[in-house]
């Protein structure tokens, strides 16, 4: 089903979930816009992914939805939904893309109204006006974009989107790093913790970043750490066993991705910074175990990963695996225990010698 510019003048983009997967579809936003300049773009997230798409100007509007089951009152819960489904409906979207296989996701484009509904065909489709084929051997950024491809509109745009604020940079850097002289690595060792969802599987272990960064202090790099509060534990561990400079828990997301712009590397598990991270410039090294950075790595030319060599991973494979199910290890996180800290050394060390050339 071609797609006509004409007569599309509001789309919304629905993709729920962690800051991460939001990374992963922000690609979407570019693309529309160069193909239809003049329509409008919206987006409908879960609330905690507010912080991230406040730095993704082109779209125009951003609705939140809060899973009524996970509020104190479920009641008021899910009159908040009734009130943004009116609300979507008044809008009178004429394109809705779909980057999201949940039947939550399905059932709020259709309680919206929208006119034609775009997505993959593996998921609850029963509404959706194109199905697209969900190919689990390509990359995330790749499949959205197939939703893209299936309505006839060009793709010219890979990069994720998070635009940190010159002024905003500049404030950062001279606020928290002012003693800092030279370049740094920021890390972040911790992540993957979502509402509802906690995945201690993705986190390499807080001893193998202290001898990391013990390494990289040797051949003369100094380390950031950069965190939310629910990494604050796992930082102040790392920090007191290294001459790391701790800002975890001191900066909000603005702050901390300023400081990943201005770091001539950045390290951290798969998890939303990495993909912050790789939006803002930075190069980037990102650990993995049960996922696969073939599927999943920030696609630029100044990235790396390094992933275990244990033959139960990746464990994680997108047609067939629920989330819930696989953070549970059977083999008490081997994959990330045999992810071992020289490798991750030299491919840092590689990183930040080609970022000098």
């Amino acid at each position: 089903m071609n797609h006509d510019n004409k007569t599309v003048k509001k789309i919304l983009i629905i993709k729920l979930a962690a800051i991460g997967d939001v990374m992963f579809a922000s690609p979407l936003i570019s693309n529309l816009k160069h193909n239809n300049p003049d329509a409008r773009i919206d987006w409908l997230a879960d609330s905690w992914t507010e912080l991230v798409l406040k730095h993704m100007p082109q779209l125009d509007n951003v609705f939140f939805f809060d899973r009524p089951w996970l509020q104190k009152s479920k009641i008021k819960g899910y009159l908040a939904v009734f009130s943004l489904l009116r609300r979507l409906r008044r809008e009178h979207y004429d394109l809705a893309i779909i980057p999201h296989r949940s039947d939550l996701a399905f059932r709020l484009a259709k309680n919206a109204r929208i006119k034609k509904k775009v997505g993959f065909a593996d998921g609850p489709n029963n509404n959706l006006d194109v199905a697209v084929s969900y190919d689990s051997s390509k990359h995330e950024i790749e499949r959205n974009l197939d939703l893209l491809r299936a309505i006839g509109l060009k793709v010219e745009d890979r990069k994720m989107i998070f635009e940190v604020d010159k002024k905003v940079h500049e404030d950062t850097i001279n606020n928290f790093l002012s003693n800092v002289y030279g370049k740094y690595v920021s890390i972040s060792p911790g992540g993957g913790k979502n509402p509802g969802l906690d995945m201690p599987l993705k986190r390499w272990d807080a001893d193998n970043y202290i001898e990391l960064i013990n390494g990289l202090s040797t051949l003369g790099n100094e380390a950031v750490l950069v965190g939310t509060d629910s990494d604050k534990e796992i930082c102040d561990y790392v920090s007191k066993k290294t001459d790391a400079i701790n800002l975890c828990s001191k900066t909000d997301l603005s702050q901390a991705a300023a400081i990943i712009k201005g770091s001539a590397l950045y390290i951290g598990n798969d998890s939303g910074p990495l993909y912050i991270a790789s939006a803002v410039g930075a190069p980037t090294l990102g650990l993995y175990g049960p996922t696969d950075p073939r599927l999943l790595a920030p696609l630029e030319s100044t990235s790396d990963y390094a992933i275990s060599k244990s033959q139960c991973s990746p464990c994680y494979h997108p047609q067939s695996t629920k989330q819930g199910d696989y953070s549970k290890c059977e083999y008490d996180k081997r994959c990330m225990k045999d992810l071992e800290v020289e490798p991750v050394l030299e491919k840092a060390s590689k990183l930040l010698k080609n970022g000098q050339d």
